[in-house]
């Protein structure tokens, strides 16, 4: 596994980095550890250990978008200016689609301080883009499909680029980040954007609600303690807004929260008053990390493009909403409340790898008795039952305790050491839990009994499940 060496950056040694970026406690850790590297202000590189992490949480938001009936694509990431514009009418075409006069949306004007723009070499200009609303709703309008299509939800998880004017806690705020967009069109008689799409404004506002559950079970198992938050629409646009944030001292934004009922509001909503408009407690200042954002659009783009179907009434636009989870910060952000100072905890589901089998020190008993090679042996057969998700540490020149030590470091979960216990006339494993710092001694079935049931099934402490 490449795991460069501590503070490894691509442009140097990490003492050249700004001091407020150690300021975030996921970015000194996994910039330490090996997880990420930066090569400039705000752009970094996702190191293996990471990038597991990042296809763990993919897989978990995909397994969540299946639920809603969510449909996968890809948008590109360099999308030309007239999309944006301010004003006029344009001619688009899709290929094998059709021909369609599209009112331009007005964002490059509104977005101009925040764009990567660039020009090609017959100087059609271009971005890099923050957001897809345009070209989905280009699209559909351009499918030329009719009511029975709906309701249509379609998302992506893609790299999004911004131009901040301070990039800072590595992944925390970054100028390219992981992002997972969803468009969701509900038609009006009414209208609407993961992005989703429906006939009429009940139906939006059921597709809406319906994708909220579907990021609260997400942080549920996740386990991260997020909170739900009233928020302004922005350059987005639409007619409500909801933020989900997780309490962080380095947290960029400030919300207002009711302790009692966990009722909050982005502090931007002005009009707020200090006081919980359901339990009637105080409502009380705290940072946070803003981790996604859902909008509920109506027909704030399907106007402008003209995206509209035949209903009994006539024609009537589409209902829009669009939601979108921050994929990168999500797994900074979890580094960032869970960790200690001196080592990296994850939510257990994205944890790089479940657990790490550590084979005796080179020139031991251990070894001389063939320990390592029934570790190989165990590792192959517990990778069977943990989907390959096994890490086999044989750097057998340092001893077990600097590789157990740095498995705890690392996060990983559960770690198995091979040591002198199996020389005994029982051989026994040692089972570290590094999240419950909880460590036994057990048979070779009762680690096969423990990763086959309780590991999947059970939400018993180890002490519990070896009654302890």
């Amino acid at each position: 596994m490449f795991i460069p060496i501590s503070n490894f950056n691509i442009l140097g040694n990490a003492d050249n980095q700004p001091k407020e970026d150690f300021r975030s406690k996921s970015y000194e850790l996994l910039s330490r550890e090996g997880y990420i590297s930066k090569v400039s202000s705000g752009l970094h590189v996702l190191l293996p250990f990471a990038n597991r992490s990042l296809e763990k949480l993919v897989n978990i938001i995909k397994e969540e978008m299946d639920s809603i009936d969510a449909q996968q694509l890809l948008m590109p990431s360099m999308v030309q200016r007239r999309y944006f514009d301010k004003s006029g009418t344009i001619c688009v075409y899709f290929e094998s689609l059709i021909d369609v006069c599209l009112i331009t949306s007005g964002r490059w004007q509104q977005y101009s301080h925040e764009l990567f723009t660039l020009k090609d070499r017959n100087e059609n200009e271009y971005c890099l883009a923050p957001t897809h609303e345009e070209i989905i709703t280009s699209l559909v309008v351009a499918s030329g499909i009719s009511r029975k299509n709906f309701p249509l939800s379609l998302y992506q998880i893609s790299t999004k680029f911004r131009d901040e004017i301070r990039a800072k806690f590595g992944l925390l705020r970054a100028k390219e980040f992981i992002m997972k967009g969803m468009f969701v069109s509900l038609l009006i008689k009414a209208l609407n954007d993961l992005y989703t799409f429906d006939v009429d404004e009940q139906a939006a506002n059921e597709t809406y609600d319906k994708v909220c559950q579907s990021y609260d079970r997400l942080f549920k198992r996740l386990k991260l303690d997020v909170i739900k938050v009233e928020a302004t629409t922005g350059l987005i646009g639409g007619k409500h807004s909801h933020e989900y944030h997780i309490l962080a001292d380095v947290g960029e934004d400030e919300i207002l929260m009711c302790e009692k009922c966990r009722t909050g509001f982005n502090a931007e909503l002005s009009d707020q008053d200090k006081v919980c408009r359901c339990c009637g407690e105080q409502l009380v200042s705290k940072r946070a990390i803003e981790l996604g954002h859902t909008f509920l659009l109506g027909t704030r783009y399907s106007e402008p493009f003209d995206l509209k179907i035949q209903s009994s009434e006539g024609h009537s636009y589409v209902q829009m909403g669009c939601f979108g989870l921050g994929v990168s910060r999500i797994l900074a952000a979890s580094v960032e409340v869970l960790s200690s100072k001196d080592s990296i905890r994850f939510p257990r589901l994205i944890a790089p790898y479940t657990l790490s089998v550590i084979t005796p020190k080179k020139g031991s008993k251990e070894e001389a008795n063939n320990i390592t090679e029934f570790s190989e042996h165990l590792c192959s057969q517990l990778s069977k039952q943990v989907n390959d998700d096994v890490l086999i540490d044989d750097r057998s020149q340092y001893t077990i305790g600097r590789r157990v030590k740095d498995c705890q470091v690392l996060g990983i979960p559960y770690i198995i050491v091979a040591g002198k216990n199996m020389l005994n006339e029982v051989p026994k494993l040692e089972l570290i839990a590094t999240y419950s710092n909880e460590t036994f001694l057990l048979t070779q079935s009762q680690v096969f009994d423990f990763f086959n049931e309780h590991f999947k099934n059970s939400s018993k402490s180890l002490s519990e499940y070896f009654n302890l």
